[in-house]
């Protein structure tokens, strides 16, 4: 009876052995796809994440510069290489830097983006505007000047700045006269 029992023993601390073998050989394999999963899913985050930062980003240099946004693509905005081939200038565009090719003639002191104007570049326009970065604020958060820029952007005119009332008759009369 003995041996039964202690050939039973040792069956039983086999199929242990095996049970325990086979359990560490499986998560050893599912801890290297579970991290993979985990890399995908951190990584498809930040992709969404920076996606909805160029969407603001696009949103934004849309209602700023007049744009028509196209966002009908096949890949994340984060993946394209030229934001600008996603925008087109309108009417409101040229409207908008009309006002400020005359701020500038009047007074070449303010800040005019000539290369990327030149270059249709929409989004260094963008940049020029209000910056790339929190350091680099660009010129529309510069307080000192908005009046000016309010005139640009939105054609307010101002009964307190030489610059703004000049520009309004020019464009006016050039308006008029054409």
């Amino acid at each position: 009876m003995l041996s039964k029992r202690s050939e039973l023993f040792r069956l039983k601390n086999k199929t242990r052995t095996i049970i325990i073998i086979i359990s560490i050989v499986a998560i050893a394999i599912m801890i290297p796809f579970i991290i993979n999963n985990y890399k995908k899913y951190e990584a498809n985050k930040k992709a969404e994440l920076k996606d909805e930062i160029i969407l603001l980003e696009l949103k934004q240099a849309k209602y700023t510069l007049g744009l028509d946004v196209d966002l009908d693509i096949d890949e994340r905005l984060s993946n394209v290489e030229d934001l600008n081939t996603l925008v087109e200038p309108t009417n409101w565009t040229s409207i908008i830097l009309k006002r400020w090719e005359a701020v500038h003639q009047i007074d070449p002191d303010y800040p005019y983006p000539e290369t990327e104007i030149k270059n249709q570049d929409w989004m260094g326009i963008h940049h020029f505007l209000y910056g790339e970065t929190e350091e680099d604020a660009g010129i529309m958060n510069d307080g000192s000047n908005r009046d000016v820029y309010r005139f640009i952007k939105h054609g307010t005119p101002s009964a307190d700045n030489p610059v703004v009332k000049e520009a309004q008759e020019e464009i006016y009369h050039e308006y008029y006269n054409d």
